[in-house]
C-alpha cells in the first residue's frame, strides 16, 4: 500500500504542476473505482493529504464537489467519517445493494442490514448532507417482494441520491455460466423491481438525472441515478455528458481529455495490473505529459 500511494503521489503531483502551468481548473473530485475506504486510517489520511496538497496548488476556491465512494458499511467507522469531513469531502456513497440479510450473506457482503442503517445515521451526525445509496435489481434469489422490502428500509432513511443498478454479470464471474440475460420465464421481474423503485423515488421527491447501460444486464434494463433537486452529482453529469475532461489517477484509471473545438475525447489509460503500475509509473506520467504539453 505504501508503494502504491508513493506512485499515486508522484503521478498526481507531476500532473498537477502541468495543470497549473496550463491554467486547468479542478471543480470536482471523485475517489472511487471500488471501495477506497477499505484503506486503514493512516493510509486513508495519507491519500487525502496527497489530494489536498494537489488542490492547494490549484486553488480550492474552484472546488464544488468532493465525493468519496465509501461503499460497504463495514469499511467505515466514525473516525473515518470525521477524517473525510475534515478534508472537505462533501458527498459520500453508502451502498447497501440490498436490505435483505439472506442476500447479503449469499453475495459475500460481510455486514448486516443494521450496519448499513447505523453507519448511515453516523454519517448524518458527522454532518454529511449529500449521501448516495446504490441498489441492485435482480440479485440472486430475490423477487419483487424482496426488493419492496429493500425500498421500505431505504426510503425512510431519506438519502439524497439513489442509484438503481440492474444486475450486470461480469465475464469472469462464476455466476456467468448459469446467467441468461433475458429469460421470459422470469416474467419481467427486473421491470417490476424498477417500478417499485421509481414509485419510492417519486414519493421522496427525487428525479432521474443520468442513465447508462452495461454489457450483460438483466432483462436489458439500465442503471439510473435519481436525486433530490439540487443534490445531483456533478461528476456523474460531467462524465455522462462527455463535454469535459476527466483526469484519472491510479492503477486502471482512464482519463478522458475533451477537445472542444473538435468535440471529441481522447482516452489516456493507465495500466490495470498493480505490479505493472508500480513498475511503469514514469510511463503513466509520460502519457499524461504528452497530452498536456
Amino acid at each position: 500500500m505504501d508503494a502504491y500511494l508513493d506512485c499515486l503521489d508522484l503521478e498526481l503531483s507531476r500532473t498537477i504542476d502541468l495543470f497549473k502551468a496550463r491554467g486547468i481548473i479542478i471543480d470536482t473530485v471523485y475517489i472511487g473505482g471500488g471501495t477506497p475506504t477499505v484503506l486503514d486510517q493512516q493510509a486513508l489520511e495519507r491519500l487525502l493529504g496527497i489530494i489536498d496538497l494537489a488542490l492547494e496548488k490549484l486553488g480550492k476556491k474552484h472546488l464544488l464537489e468532493y465525493t468519496v465512494e465509501a461503499g460497504r458499511p463495514d469499511s467505515l467507522d466514525r473516525a473515518k467519517l470525521l477524517l473525510l469531513k475534515n478534508y472537505g469531502v462533501n458527498r459520500i456513497s453508502i451502498n447497501p445493494q440490498t436490505m435483505n440479510q439472506k442476500t447479503l450473506d449469499l453475495i459475500g457482503r460481510n455486514h448486516t442490514v443494521e450496519d448499513i442503517i447505523n453507519i448511515y445515521h453516523e454519517a448524518r451526525q458527522v454532518g454529511f448532507e449529500s449521501i448516495n445509496m446504490d441498489l441492485i435489481l435482480g440479485l440472486p434469489g430475490e423477487d419483487a417482494n424482496d426488493f419492496a422490502h429493500t425500498m421500505d428500509q431505504i426510503g425512510p432513511l431519506m438519502p439524497d441520491n439513489i442509484t438503481m443498478h440492474t444486475l450486470a454479470v461480469k465475464r469472469g464471474s462464476s455466476y456467468k455460466e448459469d446467467f441468461e440475460q433475458y429469460d421470459p420465464d422470469r416474467g419481467g421481474i427486473a421491470e417490476r423491481m424498477a417500478e417499485i423503485c421509481t414509485d419510492w423515488v417519486d414519493r421522496l421527491g427525487m428525479v432521474p438525472y443520468y442513465l447508462y447501460r452495461q454489457k450483460y444486464m438483466l432483462d436489458h434494463l439500465e442503471n439510473v441515478g435519481y436525486s433530490l433537486p439540487g443534490k445531483e452529482c456533478l461528476y456523474n453529469i460531467q462524465i455522462m455528458e462527455e463535454k469535459r475532461s476527466i483526469w484519472a489517477f491510479g492503477a486502471g484509471a482512464i482519463s478522458k481529455v475533451y477537445y472542444k473545438d473538435q468535440d471529441r475525447l481522447e482516452r489516456v489509460a493507465n495500466v490495470k495490473n498493480l505490479d505493472d503500475y508500480l513498475d511503469r509509473i514514469d510511463e503513466m506520467i509520460e502519457r499524461k505529459t504528452r497530452v498536456l504539453l
